[in-house]
């Protein structure tokens, strides 16, 4: 068995040689890993989460802020916007 492949292996040209030197090759750089994404990419895409947890905060400033006012005393009813 293993002297029928060698014998196959003696008979093989030079063009096939090279042939499957390049299709190996071009597997390896099929297989390399890609490059990550761009990080002005990744920075936008951050600055986006953060502006959607904007309203959120400001919601939570409000409701604290009109409860601290609302215990001073002589202030009455109050009612805070935060822009």
């Amino acid at each position: 068995m293993k002297e029928s492949i060698f014998a196959r292996l003696k008979t093989v040209k030079r063009e096939q040689w090279i042939l499957c030197g390049l299709a190996g090759l071009l597997l390896l750089v099929i297989r390399m890993p890609v490059k990550k994404e761009d990080p002005r990419i990744q920075m936008y895409q951050e600055k986006e989460k953060v502006q959607e947890q904007i309203p959120d905060v400001r919601k939570e400033y409000e409701q604290q802020l009109t409860e601290a006012l609302s215990q001073v005393y002589g202030v009455g009813q109050v009612k805070v916007y935060v822009t």
